[in-house]
């Protein structure tokens, strides 16, 4: 959603049945697998701003950050803990549009 011609927010909601969570943990993962099961579904919630701080030539450039929170199943909540969650900070570059002269 654009705000302004340089001010974005973005949002984002996952949800997804992963069974990836323990494979560097082998025997974890079988001792889960025997006991709650294989496969748990996480729901991630991410919201985001960029800026956009210039036109360089024919590529735009913003900065931008976005901060995600996550929900697991109690089973695996000792792992992960009650209230995990992460952010991330990027740079991001695209191509200009081309405007087209009209005739």
């Amino acid at each position: 959603m654009s705000l302004t011609k340089k001010d974005f927010f973005t949002g984002r909601i996952e949800l997804v049945d992963n069974d990836e969570h323990f494979a560097n943990d082998p025997a974890l993962e079988h001792r889960l697998e025997h006991t709650v099961g294989s496969t748990f579904r996480v729901q991630a919630y991410t919201v985001g701003y960029t800026r956009d701080i210039g036109t360089f030539k024919k590529v735009e450039a913003g900065l931008g950050a976005n901060v995600t929170a996550y929900a697991f199943p109690s089973a695996i909540k000792p792992f992960y803990g009650d209230h995990p969650w992460g952010t991330n900070l990027y740079l991001r570059f695209r191509l200009k549009p081309r405007i087209r002269e009209e005739r």
